[in-house]
């Protein structure tokens, strides 16, 4: 799993070598971690982060936001955090065993919010902002909980104050469709919302967005599809 984490964050996306081939950071001894394993080779082909509410107070995302409304809000949260997938095994197949391993724990523990961050492999000021006035004229903007970037973690030169030209018929075929990576477009389509001002991430070179979704607003098509194949 570390390995595994090692290999897709630090060699694929940074074309990075460290001492030792594995990621690793304190959040995972507070986690529960869930994974997919080829049955042939029996290698881990996919994992996510998983820590709850209900077992720890302190969370990955807050080392790049402040989540105090978000913690007052009643009901027990999730954080979603470190997913990868081999790039072997990126047919969609695997996306969906964690889907359905998600729901069985979203289920057996009662959760009421899922919450995560979701990176877009970019740095540039210009393209974030397109990004985020895409997801805010397509309906996707929190705004009602005031969750902000820490201070160290402020995106510089922003322009989300800005109207930009961008057009909904058409960004499936553009740049800005291509930032939007594919596990933040599940999460939209589950009915997730993004909260509205992106970290800055420098040591991943990419930017973060805190996303928040409610399990009683998941879409009916995923509720169909994952929820209740676990009854």
């Amino acid at each position: 799993m570390l390995r595994l984490r090692y290999e897709v964050f630090h060699r694929e996306h940074l074309n990075r070598k460290m001492p030792i081939g594995i990621d690793c950071d304190r959040f995972d001894r507070l986690a529960d971690h869930l994974v997919i394993k080829d049955k042939h080779s029996l290698r881990i082909v996919g994992t996510y982060r998983l820590i709850s509410s209900q077992y720890s107070p302190e969370f990955y995302s807050q080392s790049e936001f402040s989540l105090n409304r978000l913690m007052e809000l009643p009901g027990t949260k999730l954080e979603l955090s470190r997913a990868c997938i081999h790039k072997d095994f990126r047919t969609g197949q695997v996306m969906h065993l964690l889907w359905r391993g998600l729901a069985r724990y979203i289920q057996e523990c009662g959760i009421d919010y899922l919450f995560g961050m979701a990176s877009i492999w970019t740095m540039d000021p210009l393209e974030v902002t397109k990004v985020y006035t895409y997801l805010a004229k397509a309906g996707h903007i929190r705004k009602d909980l005031d969750i902000e970037p820490t201070p160290a973690h402020r995106f510089p030169n922003l322009f989300l104050d800005k109207t930009l030209e961008v057009n909904l018929e058409e960004v499936k075929d553009s740049a800005v469709a291509q930032m939007i990576p594919p596990l933040l477009q599940s999460y939209l389509k589950m009915g997730a919302q993004i909260c509205p001002e992106p970290a800055l991430d420098p040591d991943f070179r990419c930017a973060d967005f805190l996303t928040i979704l409610k399990i009683a607003n998941l879409s009916k098509s995923y509720e169909k599809k994952y929820a209740r194949t676990n009854n």
